[in-house]
């Protein structure tokens, strides 16, 4: 059972990736479950719709226990249709599947081997922050092997956009598709009257050693809103955009700066791909899909041992192989061992090619500082270059030149003052 009083939790307690329009949409909602009026019966059960297209499209329940939500997925031939319809939070409410849920769904197609695509049909003004990037890292890792197509039927904004921008090609069926609204924002509610006309005054009472416990809620009370702005809103707001840049890196500034735009104005501004209609994107999408091939599992190691002995070929090791039959375990095995080996000797070989590197800047360096050095040397007043050695010295004592120095000079006027 899902029950409405979860849509007013998780509206009230999540910070926004939502038109305004979206949700202005959900506020008589949310009025009447804090007035204790249920606007729809918890009891009832969820109506899934196909429309139309779908139906002639040949679509099928996906779910083995279907009925639990208004939009289900559906199969057509080897694609999965994931709805991704209303305000998109966290958890399930009001039978809307939220994020945890279509990640569920998404996960399921991509461990069924009948599954080679992704259609995600969407019609959102967003949602809540939470959930929506955990759902949309998700998608990534399965469009690497798994193509996914977004088309968007009516509006694509805000969290839907978080979530679309993951899909491998994100199309509208029409110009008149609202796309944009990237940002974040919250709202404050300020009960103080409401709660006075009950007879309740609210004291709030804070540690003195928790100073920034709900400060940006008691600021914006205050008339100060800069501190939700600049901090908490600030942060997811940057985080939604380097994440939508990762995968659309073409974005203009209009973009950035959270403006909507028409489907054509959508392209121009680099967020969506195309316009075309459902039979159009899914006729796209299976083409693309259809270029990855599924290999059949007695074919397996047949197939895994043929690309072995490619590559070993290119490689240049030669292969005793000449034929499937003469292939067995244990030449599988060993193939395996020698690509492996390859594989090794590579990294090992891009090591070594950066030590070599690494050496040779080196070496650079230091005959750079010896030359500096040497340079240095020879501008020193007498300087190694010119100075005679003490050997030298020695050999200049021995020789008849010997008077030229003073004390010798003076010890011959001596011997010859006493007739020596």
């Amino acid at each position: 059972m899902i029950r409405p009083t979860k849509l007013l939790s998780e509206i009230l307690q999540a910070n926004l990736a939502m038109s305004q329009a979206g949700v202005e949409s959900y506020l008589p909602i949310v009025a009447a479950l804090m007035r204790g009026e249920a606007p729809t019966n918890p009891d009832e059960k969820a109506e899934t719709n196909i429309s139309a297209i779908l139906q002639m499209a040949g679509a099928t329940p996906y779910l083995k226990d279907s009925g639990n939500y208004d939009y289900e997925p559906l199969k057509i031939g080897s694609t999965l249709v994931i709805p991704i319809q209303g305000a998109v939070m966290q958890n399930d409410v009001c039978w809307s599947a939220g994020t945890k849920t279509i990640e569920a769904w998404y996960q399921m197609g991509f461990q069924d081997p009948e599954i080679t695509s992704f259609l995600e049909v969407m019609n959102t003004p967003g949602g809540s922050v939470f959930g929506t990037e955990e759902l949309a890292r998700s998608k990534r890792k399965i469009r690497a092997t798994k193509p996914i197509y977004t088309l968007i039927e009516g509006l694509g904004c805000s969290a839907g956009i978080y979530i679309a921008v993951s899909s491998t090609k994100i199309w509208a069926t029409s110009n008149n598709v609202i796309v944009g609204s990237v940002g974040v924002y919250t709202t404050y509610r300020d009960y103080s009257e409401y709660y006075s006309k009950m007879g309740v005054k609210i004291i709030e009472i804070y540690s003195e050693t928790s100073p920034g416990k709900n400060k940006g809620s008691r600021d914006a009370k205050d008339g100060k809103p800069e501190t939700l702005s600049k901090g908490e809103l600030f942060q997811l707001d940057k985080n939604f955009m380097e994440f939508v840049k990762e995968d659309r890196p073409s974005i203009t500034e209009r973009v950035k700066d959270g403006f909507e735009f028409t489907a054509r104005e959508g392209i121009a501004e680099g967020l969506i791909d195309q316009i075309g209609s459902f039979d159009e994107c899914l006729a796209a999408l299976q083409s693309s899909a259809s270029g990855t091939t599924k290999l059949a599992p007695q074919n397996s190691n047949k197939s895994m041992k043929n690309a072995l002995i490619t590559a070993l070929g290119w490689a240049g090791i030669a292969t005793t192989a000449t034929s499937d039959e003469q292939v067995g375990i244990e030449e599988l095995t060993t193939l395996k061992a020698k690509l492996q080996g390859i594989a090794q000797l590579e990294t090992d070989k891009t090591d070594l090619k950066a030590q070599v590197t690494k050496l040779e800047g080196e070496k650079t360096d230091l005959q750079t500082k010896l030359t500096a050095a040497e340079g240095k040397v020879k501008n020193l007043p007498g300087n190694l270059a010119t100075t005679k050695t003490g050997e030298e010295k020695d050999k200049d004592v021995d020789k008849d030149e010997s008077d030229e120095f003073e004390h010798n000079a003076f010890a011959d006027s001596y011997l010859k003052r006493f007739g020596l």
